[in-house]
């Protein structure tokens, strides 16, 4: 997944409470939400495959940025978004890959308070990974997402806090 990829990936952690085949959605109220991530970043998030399609000069700034980034540390995003009840209904892998992603979604829990997923994505990045929501309370989800690309990974960690009712323009 792409930086952005996984940005967008993560701020759909929140509308991920969808019906599926083992189980119900999560048992979370509709409107506004805010959502805290913590991002980590270590190696490559892009394949060696891609890199090497890549003129040296260029590869060269990637690597050094995404050596920087891990570096850095984790990164911390603040983000507020809508929880429709439309959202709600639509299943958690179809979501993400409507906006771009190519992945396949294993269930392997599925209730009204805790969801885990496995995780496999192909395409211009390829990469695995899990994702574990529990819904602790109808105003409160945290979630944990691992993926690794295999020269890469990235582990986040949400808190998402019901804020009110009326998500205002933020639909």
């Amino acid at each position: 997944m792409s930086k952005h990829q996984n940005v967008r990936f993560l701020g759909v952690v929140l509308a991920m409470a969808a019906p599926i085949a083992l189980g119900a959605p999560l048992n979370l109220k509709l409107g506004l939400w805010q959502t805290t991530t913590v991002v980590d970043i270590h190696g490559m998030m892009l394949p060696s495959a891609d890199l090497e399609k890549v003129p040296p000069a260029q590869r060269a700034r990637v690597e050094a940025m995404m050596r920087q980034r891990s570096a850095a540390g984790p990164r911390t995003h603040t983000t507020k978004g809508c929880l429709t009840a439309e959202k709600l209904a639509m299943p958690f892998g179809q979501q993400i890959n409507s906006r771009g992603a190519n992945c396949t979604y294993t269930a392997l829990v599925a209730t009204a308070t805790r969801q885990d997923y496995r995780i496999a994505c192909t395409g211009a990045t390829s990469s695995h990974g899990q994702i574990h929501i529990r819904a602790l309370s109808p105003q409160l989800v945290k979630a944990s997402v691992k993926m690794d690309t295999g020269s890469g990974s990235m582990a986040s960690e949400l808190t998402a806090r019901w804020l009110q009712g009326d998500c205002g323009d933020s639909k």
